[in-house]
């Protein structure tokens, strides 16, 4: 997107997303994030990761746990086998306000730090690149500058510490971005629907494990073994909104254009946009069933609740501010 004529266009930042070239095999904990939130960079080396609260009642979080087939080794192979639920978070469990933290802590992880992978090659071309979820601060919106940050708007906050980053289920529709009052358009390409983080763990003698704390109390610790894979599943979307419901621009009600600039949002592309991160979407975590099925095996919802329409053409994925340091400023 080009800065508006008149105006001088400010420096860009750089990209605070340390890029990973590659997958690896193998992770013991598999987060996969859907619904409206924010991810970000954090400049004390976490990723934060904000619920946007600000549409109670259609977007509201739930953290379903659960054991997993030892197979299960995303993206690679996404065979979740058989699900056994172990446990679900609501926002009763972790409030709402912007001081509220759920953390995802790697006891002996065997990669440090967090990463995003952004493989060699041209942008968005592999279907797990992380390039996929939709950068606020990037190309397409608004190229280096900052968004504002509405500070209550983002409650809770993860922090995840020690994860590989990378798109999971991307859209197999292309999107495009546009200004508001402008009829210039920037072709996105399939966008991300489900945002996954590897948790690489060490083996052996003292095998690694990961807890989650909320507001500092631990709740659960996750033991991988031969036996067992663990899925966490965090979902803010809207299970009951109606096919083609956009909620795209639910975003600015927590994230502010930069001075000059109006709202980007996105619009359907034209074209095809390639096959999803997951070759069969009808199965597993990629079907737009998939909030149902936990639901159901949760004791969320009654059992033969009607399946979902697709959300592929109207999507309900995170979005990341590639360029802030903190979801605060």
């Amino acid at each position: 997107m080009s800065y508006p004529q008149g105006n001088r266009e400010p420096a860009a930042r750089p990209s605070r997303l340390t890029p990973s070239r590659d997958i690896g095999a193998g992770a013991g904990v598999v987060l996969a994030f859907h619904g409206l939130m924010c991810l970000c960079h954090h400049q004390n080396g976490f990723c934060e990761v904000g619920v946007v609260n600000t549409d109670p009642g259609a977007h509201d979080l739930r953290v379903f746990v659960m054991e997993v087939s030892p197979q299960f080794d995303p993206p690679a192979n996404p065979n979740l086998g058989q699900i056994t639920p172990v446990r679900v978070f609501t926002l009763s469990d972790t409030g709402r306000g912007h001081t509220d933290t759920v953390a995802v802590d790697a006891f002996r992880p065997r990669a440090r730090g967090v990463t995003f992978f952004q493989p060699d090659g041209q942008p968005n071309a592999h279907p797990n690149d992380f390039r996929h979820v939709p950068d606020l601060e990037g190309s397409c919106f608004y190229d280096g500058e900052l968004t504002g940050k509405v500070q209550t708007a983002f409650g809770p906050r993860l922090r995840v510490s020690d994860a590989l980053f990378y798109t999971l289920c991307r859209t197999s529709r292309p999107f495009r971005a546009r200004e508001e009052g402008s009829a210039e358009t920037c072709p996105l390409g399939p966008i991300a629907r489900v945002v996954g983080a590897n948790i690489y763990l060490k083996s052996g003698w003292l095998p690694g494990h990961v807890t989650l704390r909320i507001n500092g109390v631990r709740k659960i610790r996750l033991k991988p073994s031969a036996n067992k894979k663990y899925l966490v599943f965090v979902d803010n979307s809207c299970p009951r909104c109606g096919p083609g419901f956009n909620d795209f621009p639910l975003y600015y009600a927590a994230l502010k254009p930069p001075a000059g600039r109006k709202k980007i949002l996105l619009e359907q592309g034209t074209g095809g946009g390639g096959p999803s991160a997951i070759p069969t979407p009808s199965a597993g975590l990629c079907s737009s069933s998939f909030v149902d099925r936990l639901d159901q095996l949760f004791g969320l919802s009654d059992a033969g609740l009607p399946a979902l329409p697709s959300s592929d053409d109207a999507p309900c994925g995170p979005a990341v501010t590639g360029r802030s340091a903190t979801l605060d400023a």
